[in-house]
């Protein structure tokens, strides 16, 4: 399975408003797993068929999960792919351990980089943030 953005050539911008999938199978077919249409965006965990993103510009596959970075909510999402749920990716249970803690400020890319190492580009703040899963914390990891 492919999943990526799907984007509504009306909008003057052209911007993501949903998380589609493609299979790539005996029957390809593409399906919308987050997101309606184009005016339907906000922040809203819950269901695939009810939750919205605004504007996600990242995703990045750790498992049965996929995160999102959720530009314009200054969020980051899961997309738990067995329940078909979407929720905060922290939940504010990370603990930043710089010196001085921003909030997010339109992250736009997301990697796994193994089991216990997220990597975040959060472009308003100029920086790559880092998670740890293993110990809840974040840092900046590049500035």
């Amino acid at each position: 399975m492919v999943i990526g953005f799907a984007t509504h050539r009306s909008s003057p911008a052209c911007v993501a408003r949903a998380i589609r999938a493609i299979r790539l199978d005996d029957k390809d077919r593409t399906a919308t797993l987050v997101g309606a249409g184009l005016f339907d965006f906000g922040h809203t965990d819950g269901r695939f068929d009810l939750a919205r993103l605004q504007h996600p510009l990242g995703v990045a596959a750790d498992g049965a999960r996929v995160l999102v970075a959720d530009t314009y909510n200054n969020r980051v999402r899961t997309l738990d792919l067995g329940p078909k749920t979407v929720s905060d990716f922290d939940g504010g249970k990370y603990t930043c351990t710089d010196p001085i803690c921003y909030p997010l400020r339109e992250p736009a890319g997301i990697a796994v980089a193994s089991s216990d190492r997220i990597l975040l580009v959060d472009t308003g703040n100029h920086r790559i943030e880092e998670f740890q899963p293993s110990s809840k914390t974040s840092h900046t990891w590049a500035r």
